[in-house]
């Protein structure tokens, strides 16, 4: 979690309550003679997921040394098949060290024109800095919401391909969140669970 304007929501949607941080885990990188074990950072939360936030307070964020965090994915990228990040929306320099990194850059789109543009936004950025846009994938979620703008004008808006369409299913996913359980745990024969 390196959303810094959201810090502690992965933790809370989670059920978790982390006592180590990414902050932590670069102060151990730091230490020469051994490496930091990833069980004594990283918090379980199932047998195939662990989590790590970047920080729990917030008047933690400027002793996070960003150039480091790429010595951070380096060590822990042969522990595990997939490494998620949640960097949020705003454009600082988190997120472009993060996206140096990065294979796969997900946007979360809803069909509503604020959303669409914030994307568009986002995209144009991405050009500006120069990450090439087919690393770019969206994700279009609650895409059968009723009154929305259709997955053909988000397609022709953005010019980047959509990889999953979401349903709109907010009992489920509130009840989820509610829960701290996945919705794929949650509810496994919604259509949520089926479109992911």
């Amino acid at each position: 979690d390196l959303d810094f304007r959201g810090a502690g929501d992965i933790s809370k949607m989670l059920g978790l309550k982390p006592q180590k941080t990414m902050l932590d885990y670069l102060d151990a990188l730091k230490d020469k003679s051994a490496a930091p074990k990833k069980e004594d950072f990283f918090t379980p939360f199932s047998k195939t997921l662990d989590f790590i936030p970047a920080i729990l307070k917030p008047g933690y964020t400027p002793h996070l040394e960003l150039i480091r965090l790429k010595d951070a994915f380096s060590s822990i990228d042969k522990e595990y098949d997939y490494i998620v990040i949640d960097c949020g929306v705003s454009f600082n320099d988190v997120l472009v060290n993060v996206l140096n990194q990065a294979n796969l850059i997900l946007l979360v789109v809803t069909p509503d024109i604020l959303s669409v543009h914030q994307a568009k936004w986002t995209m144009d950025t991405l050009q500006s800095l120069h990450f090439p846009l087919k690393m770019v994938r969206l994700v279009i979620n609650r895409a059968e919401s009723a009154s929305s703008i259709s997955w053909q004008e988000i397609n022709v808006a953005l010019s980047c391909e959509i990889i999953s369409m979401i349903p709109s299913e907010g009992r489920a996913a509130l009840e989820a969140l509610n829960r701290g359980v996945p919705v794929v745990k949650n509810s496994p024969r919604g259509k949520i669970t089926a479109s992911i």
